[in-house]
C-alpha cells in the first residue's frame, strides 16, 4: 500500500519543533557576553584564592612573631624572677631546696589560668606575698579574695580606681572615693567605695584596713587562707552568706593554698626589707616564673625547648 504524505503539513512541523522556545536541546551562539561573563568570574576566583592566600601568609607571620616576641620577653622576666625569688629567699633565709620549692609552687599557680586570668595572677603574687611576710595576712587569702572582689581585675570599681577589694569609703576614709552602684543582700545600692592610684596602693589599703580595725584581729591567728577569709566574713567584712565558700573554691582553683607561710615562719619588719635593699610595697616589681629558653648561637629561638632555670644569686 502506498502511503501518502502531507508535504506542507510535515515541513510546518519541523519548523515548529526547530524553533520552539520550550525545547531543551535548543543551543544559543557564544557571544562576546558570554566571554566578559566568564573572564569576570575567572579573575574574581583567583582574586580571592590570592587574598585568601595573603591572609593566611600574614595571619601566621604575626602569630610567629607574637610567639617569638613572647619568648623573648619571658627570659627577660625569667631574670627579674631570679632576683625576687633571692631577695625573699634571703628574708626567710631559705636554703636552696626551699628556694627552688617557692619557684616550683609560684609555678603550679600560674599554669592554672591563662589569658587575663594568669595576667592578674602575676601582678598580684608579688604583693600578695609581700604582705604575708609583713603583716602574716596569707597570699591565698588576698589573691582570693582580689579575684572575688574584682573578677580578675575586671569589674569597673577595679579597671577605674584600682579598687581590688570592694573596700567601701567609711567616714574615716580621707582618700578620694567614688559613688558606684552595689550589690549588698540581694539589693541593689549605691555606695561610696575607696578609690587607689595604682594596684599596689589597693593592696596597702587592705592591708592597713585589716590591721587597724580591731573586729578582724582575730583572722590574723590563722595562718590558712580560707580559715583567715572565714575569720574575716564572720566579723562583717562581705554580708554574702556564701562569701567563704566562693573564695575558698578560688583558693583550690588555682592552688593558693602551696603559697601560705608555715607559722614557724620569722616575721619580716620594715626595717628588714630597708637592710636587703628592698623596695617598697607600692614600688615592688612585677614576679613571673616563666619557661625560660635556652637558646644557642645560630640556633633560632623558636627551636630550642623550653625549660626550668632558676639560677640562685649570692650563694
Amino acid at each position: 500500500m502506498k502511503n501518502s504524505y502531507d508535504i506542507p503539513e510535515l515541513l510546518r512541523q519541523r519548523a515548529l519543533q526547530k524553533y520552539d522556545p520550550y525545547r531543551h536541546d535548543k543551543r544559543r551562539p557564544f557571544t562576546r557576553r558570554h566571554l566578559w561573563k566568564a573572564l569576570f568570574l575567572t579573575n574574581a576566583v583567583w582574586v580571592l584564592l590570592l587574598g585568601a592566600s595573603l591572609f593566611a601568609v600574614f595571619t601566621v607571620a604575626g602569630w610567629y612573631w607574637t610567639q617569638r616576641s613572647m619568648k623573648i620577653a619571658e627570659m627577660e622576666h625569667s631574670r627579674q624572677l631570679e632576683s625576687e625569688i633571692n631577695r625573699l629567699a634571703r628574708l626567710h633565709s631559705y636554703s636552696t631546696t626551699q628556694t627552688m620549692k617557692l619557684a616550683e609552687d609560684i609555678q603550679s599557680v600560674l599554669d592554672t589560668a591563662n589569658g587575663t586570668r594568669r595576667e592578674f595572677l602575676e601582678n598580684m603574687l608579688p604583693h600578695a606575698l609581700r604582705l604575708q611576710a609583713l603583716y602574716r595576712i596569707p597570699a591565698s587569702a588576698t589573691i582570693g579574695m582580689s579575684i572575688y572582689e574584682s573578677g580578675y581585675g575586671r569589674s569597673d570599681l577595679a579597671r577605674r580606681n584600682n579598687n581590688y577589694f570592694g573596700i567601701k569609703a567609711f567616714r574615716d576614709w580621707n582618700g578620694p572615693r567614688v559613688n558606684m552602684p552595689t550589690v549588698d543582700l540581694g539589693q541593689r545600692v549605691r555606695a561610696d567605695f575607696r578609690a587607689y592610684g595604682s594596684l599596689g596602693e589597693s593592696v596597702q589599703g587592705y592591708a592597713d584596713f585589716l590591721r587597724n580595725r580591731s573586729r578582724y584581729q582575730k583572722a590574723f591567728r590563722h595562718y590558712q587562707g580560707d580559715a583567715f577569709v572565714g575569720e574575716v566574713a564572720r566579723a562583717g567584712y562581705c554580708p554574702d552568706a556564701d562569701y567563704t565558700d566562693q573564695v575558698s573554691k578560688i583558693i583550690r582553683r588555682h592552688n593558693l593554698q602551696i603559697l601560705d607561710l608555715p607559722p614557724e615562719s620569722p616575721m619580716v619588719t620594715l626595717e628588714m626589707l630597708a637592710d636587703q635593699g628592698l623596695p617598697g610595697l607600692i614600688e615592688w616589681p612585677r614576679l613571673e616564673l616563666q619557661e625560660v629558653l635556652n637558646p644557642v648561637p645560630g640556633d633560632s629561638v623558636m627551636s630550642r625547648p623550653a625549660e626550668r632555670q632558676i639560677v640562685l644569686l649570692n650563694q
